[in-house]
């Protein structure tokens, strides 16, 4: 299954409860996507498998409380704990044109004028007052502020993102 073009939803963050319901760190602030009518699909292993929504309940901030069909037990969902949730463009309302525009860089690499390459796009992560990208390089997270005094370029055609860290950002991550 091709799946440049998905949207990355969020991650799955912990079990809640006996019966399956998970909570869900969301990437985007719309929450249209909680449908039964849609399957979320879960990264398992390099695969994107639907499952639909049973339940769900908007918490605090961009977490969601969720019940999938299928899961229905703390076992079942403590094995989906760290899985990443995606959705097919088609899937997303037309309004949010302009931010569906800034999840498509979930997956890209991200490439320092100094450093080389040091990851891959994980998240945004929206705080009050600044942007950040989280990126992924093994087992360590990195985060930059998305700005454009740092952020340089974005090569959708190599899905590589160019960047000009301010000295040290990187190693204080690593």
């Amino acid at each position: 299954m091709n799946t440049g073009k998905w949207y990355f939803l969020g991650r799955i963050l912990r079990t809640h409860g006996n019966k399956g319901h998970m909570l869900v760190r969301i990437e985007s602030d719309d929450k249209s996507w909680c449908s039964p009518a849609l399957p979320v699909f879960f990264n398992l292993d390099g695969e994107l498998v639907p499952y639909f929504i049973e339940s769900f309940e908007l918490k605090q901030g961009n977490t969601v409380m969720v019940k999938f069909e299928d899961i229905d037990d703390a076992a079942k969902a403590g094995r989906m704990v760290g899985v990443t949730l995606s959705l097919p463009p088609e899937y997303l309302p037309p309004q949010n044109k302009n931010r569906n525009r800034e999840l498509t860089i979930y997956g890209y690499s991200v490439y320092d004028t100094k450093t080389g390459n040091i990851g891959i796009v994980e998240s945004i992560l929206e705080w009050s007052h600044q942007s950040l990208l989280l990126i992924r390089n093994g087992n360590n997270e990195i985060m930059i502020p998305m700005v454009d005094s740092i952020i340089l370029k974005v090569d959708r055609r190599k899905k590589q993102i160019t960047i000009e860290a301010p000295d040290g950002l990187i190693d204080l991550n690593l």
